[in-house]
Formats: C-alpha cells, sequence, structure tokens
C-alpha cells in the first residue's frame, strides 16, 4: 500500500501567471492572463481541430476556410473577442469526428 508521506501545496504558478502553450494561446492570454476563462481553452482547441483536419498548423501558412459544419465551428473558437466564442468543445469534439469519418 503507498502512503502519502508529504504533500507539496507549492504552487505551479504565481497568481495572475499565464500557464500554456505560448502558439495555442488565445489574444487576451498576453494581454490579462488574470481574466481567462474557459474561452481560452476553446480557442486552443480550434487550432488543435483545425491541424487535425487539415494536418496542417495555422502558424506556417494562413488559416484556409474549412467547409462545413466543423469550419463554422473552428471559426467561431477562434474569435477574437472570448465573448464572441459561444460554441462548446463537446460541439467541436463531435464536428471533428464526423468529418474525419467522412474525409
Amino acid at each position: 500500500m503507498a502512503v502519502l508521506l508529504e504533500r507539496d501545496t507549492t504552487p505551479l504558478t504565481r497568481s495572475g501567471q499565464g500557464l500554456g502553450t505560448p502558439l495555442y494561446a488565445a489574444p487576451e492570454q498576453e494581454s490579462d492572463a488574470a481574466t481567462v476563462g474557459k474561452e481560452a481553452d476553446l480557442y486552443a482547441l480550434g487550432l488543435i481541430a483545425y491541424e487535425v483536419a487539415t494536418r496542417r498548423s495555422p502558424y506556417r501558412q494562413p488559416i484556409r476556410a474549412l467547409q462545413g459544419a466543423l469550419g463554422d465551428l473552428i471559426a467561431a473558437a477562434l474569435e477574437e473577442n472570448p465573448q464572441d466564442r459561444k460554441i462548446s468543445g463537446a460541439e467541436i469534439a463531435e464536428a471533428l469526428v464526423e468529418y474525419l469519418e467522412n474525409h
């Protein structure tokens, strides 16, 4: 049986400090990490979904529009303003699975 002898309570980041991969950071993470919410995760998920669907990095070339539901959801995830990302991660995941099954 494993026994926890010591618990490290040191936080990984300081208060207000950003955490994440810079290439997948939402625009708002650069300006004010303290106010970042779930919308930043949607932004990163949109970039990842784009890479999976196109097999191309959005940073090596301009993002080209994908047709259909997945393209619409990726565009919504990549909105500059976090309040305009009115989608869910589940919607992106479902559309990505459907897209991959058909391509």
